[in-house]
């Protein structure tokens, strides 16, 4: 039920006259833009860290291209790079010369791609995309990618720091874009952390979330354990933590 994932004020807009409950929170335009400002506007920078990471001899998976803000870039500067993403509203921000490179499918079906005869040497995965997954569902990306990634090939990706999560909890921010104004907050509710949001512009409200998974570095480090991967620290700061999951020789 939506009202479960709505929490504090912003389970009271429902009360609005003429709100919007948006329940595909990445297929609504407003709030895909909500994603892609709020992602611009972020101090932590995954891009320039990728770029340190990968080799333009690289085969590279990026897993959740969304609206090709890794993806567009490293295009154009030559990598050989691949994309999944299932969202097609998200896929409309791909250039278009590089939408081939794309496959609309979920994490949950990459067996696809190896069927396509498709290994890769780096799979990363940006924008705390990783969240999105439950970990049954990412403990099983984990078993059946292990059968593209190449020796000592490395799964590359973002979280949100658990400790930052709890201080953060039920804090409202907002920002002001394109004559709106977007309300949200994380709120957790273990085992996950469910971002609400709302928006205003002129006599247009609407109301939507997103629910999100709780990830760790001991929860990481159980999954690398069991199927063959040593597990890195490559940045991490008071919000993000990023790892590297680099696949035994």
């Amino acid at each position: 039920m939506p009202k479960e994932k709505l929490f504090g004020p912003f389970k009271r807009k429902l009360n609005i006259s003429n709100i919007q409950l948006i329940e595909e929170f990445y297929s609504d335009y407003d709030f895909v833009e909500f994603y892609n400002k709020a992602l611009k506007e972020d101090s932590h920078k995954d891009l320039e860290i990728f770029r340190k990471l990968l080799s333009l001899d690289d085969t590279i998976l990026e897993i959740g291209s969304g609206s090709g803000r890794v993806f567009n870039d490293l295009c154009n500067e030559n990598y050989d790079i691949y994309g999944i993403e299932p969202s097609k509203e998200m896929n409309k921000y791909i250039v278009r010369e590089y939408r081939h490179k794309i496959f609309n499918i979920r994490m949950q079906d990459i067996e696809i791609l190896r069927d396509k005869q498709l290994f890769f040497s780096k799979i990363i995965i940006p924008a705390t995309t990783i969240s999105l997954f439950s970990h049954n569902d990412f403990e099983y990306f984990i078993e059946k990618v292990s059968l593209m990634v190449k020796p000592n090939g490395s799964i590359i990706f973002d979280f949100i720091n658990p400790s930052y999560l709890r201080t953060a909890n039920g804090k409202i921010h907002m920002l002001e874009y394109r004559e709106s104004k977007y309300y949200f907050s994380n709120y957790i509710q273990y085992p996950y952390f469910i971002l609400n949001v709302y928006l205003q512009r002129d006599n247009l409200k609407k109301l939507s979330y997103s629910v999100k998974h709780l990830y760790s570095l001991e929860f990481l480090q159980k999954i690398c354990s069991k199927y063959g991967y040593n597990l890195n620290i490559i940045s991490e700061n008071d919000i993000y933590i990023m790892v590297e999951m680099r696949k035994y020789e």
